[in-house]
């Protein structure tokens, strides 16, 4: 197969199979990536230097200082329709299963080092910009109903990239969530929508939010990529030398080349499997909790990474800067998405859930002309629980002296902190919080 003009090798799915990779069959008249990897070729611009600056026009039409006269707007969404039609169409498919390709070099035994760069992760995101473009450009021409329809296609595309089971596509997917419903969010803050559009937009939000796949089906993926991954590395120093790291920072070459004679010795590679196996033992333990236990056991976690002893054989070939570090170099090969996924996870539940909380206010604001004073007079408008996945209690809502409403989180740390309006990420904050005044702003 052929992306952009690079060539790689298909490999069948029996094979995968062969190296622990569970996904079932998927009928080609069924699968949305036949429709996506033709979207990649059609996609404008072809050359990087045709390319207008895409955020660039995001943030020309967001302040809408621009005509449909405007040449590069006009031109980018005109040489992009035969581009939206077949995301239209892959939206439609009810599966999703992207080949899993080698690069040129590479052979079937290297399949889940290689096979994981997915040459296909890299345009999703460009394609959710595409389409904040194009709704934010139908926003602008006073059709409301049509930008929230194209906004629609943005988490179906990522549910979409994060159905086959590997976490790296489900962080792709939540990343084009993300994307999708911060542009369906200000849509609802800026404008008054009639209650028609709103309810069955609301309606299909419910409809995608139950078809987001689990964490268990991405980690499930995830170990086999990490157990067959580390094998590569170890047989292949020279990937090693290009890639590992010690304590997150970027070694230098004859640190690395150091350790990779140690994990390519006999007692150090048993060792490096030997950790992998023990990680995923307790990881896999830790993912089948709830969100908010599974944080209170966040440090047993953390400790039972970094603390290790090595065995007499191992100690002996490393230098006192490698002592104490080395477990830490093999985990976080394929470590800070694990252990990150489940909180990623419940970032992308609970913008959903918040997603469906505000369309309910502004039904709510649409018949009575402000917010309420409380969630519990959405009774009916809800299409969601309201539970914050971090705590499992109903979320935190205020109604602001200025008529905006502030709903939040109590976050990573589980602890309610008021709730504090600031502009800047929001994943960053005590709390995680969503304000309509900075909704309507460039947040």
């Amino acid at each position: 197969i052929t992306i952009r003009g690079q060539t790689f090798s298909v490999v069948p799915d029996q094979e995968l199979r062969a190296l622990g990779f569970e996904f079932p069959d998927v009928l080609p008249e069924e699968n949305a990536a036949t429709y996506y990897l033709k979207v990649i070729e059609t996609y404008w611009p072809r050359e990087p230097k045709d390319e207008p600056k895409l955020l660039d026009l995001r943030d020309e039409v967001s302040d809408q200082g621009w005509t449909e006269e405007s040449g590069p707007l006009s031109k980018y969404l005109e040489k992009n329709t035969k581009t939206l039609e077949l995301i239209r169409a892959a939206s439609a498919k009810p599966a999703c299963h992207f080949p899993f390709l080698l690069q040129e070099g590479h052979t079937l035994d290297e399949a889940s080092v290689a096979g994981i760069l997915l040459p296909h992760l890299k345009y999703m995101r460009e394609f959710a910009r595409l389409l904040v473009v194009i709704g934010k450009a139908r926003e602008f021409e006073g059709r409301y109903a049509d930008a929230l329809d194209t906004y629609l296609l943005i988490p179906r595309l990522g549910d979409h990239v994060a159905q086959d089971p590997i976490l790296m596509n489900g962080l792709a997917g939540i990343a084009c969530d993300a994307i999708g419903m911060k542009a369906i969010e200000q849509c609802l803050v800026r404008y008054e929508l009639d209650e028609e559009t709103l309810a069955r937009v609301q309606k299909r939000v419910a409809e995608l939010s139950r078809q987001r796949p689990s964490l268990g089906v991405a980690m499930g993926g995830e170990e086999v990529a990490a157990v067959e991954g580390t094998d590569y590395f170890i047989r292949n120093p020279g990937f090693v030398r290009q890639f590992i790291n010690v304590a997150g920072q970027r070694v230098s070459e004859a640190t690395a080349i150091h350790w990779a004679a140690v994990i390519q010795s006999k007692e150090g590679s048993k060792w490096v499997r030997r950790d992998i196996r023990d990680f995923w033992v307790f990881f896999g333990k830790l993912i089948k909790l709830p969100l908010h236990e599974f944080l209170q056991k966040q440090g047993e976690f953390e400790a039972r990474v970094f603390d290790t002893e090595p065995p007499p054989e191992v100690v002996r070939m490393l230098d006192p800067e490698l002592l104490g570090s080395t477990r830490v170099s093999t985990v976080r090969m394929f470590g800070p998405p694990l252990w990150r996924g489940p909180i990623r996870y419940g970032q992308d539940e609970l913008r959903w859930t918040v997603l469906d909380v505000e369309f309910a206010l502004a039904r709510y604001a649409s018949e009575h002309g402000l917010y309420p004073e409380t969630l519990d007079e959405l009774e009916g408008l809800m299409c969601s629980d309201g539970v914050d996945p971090f705590s499992s209690e109903p979320l935190k809502y205020r109604l602001e002296k200025d008529g905006s409403f502030t709903i939040w989180s109590v976050g990573e740390n589980l602890a309610d902190d008021g709730g504090k309006v600031e502009a800047g990420s929001r994943w960053k904050q005590d709390d995680y919080v969503w304000n309509s005044r900075l909704l309507r702003s460039k947040e």
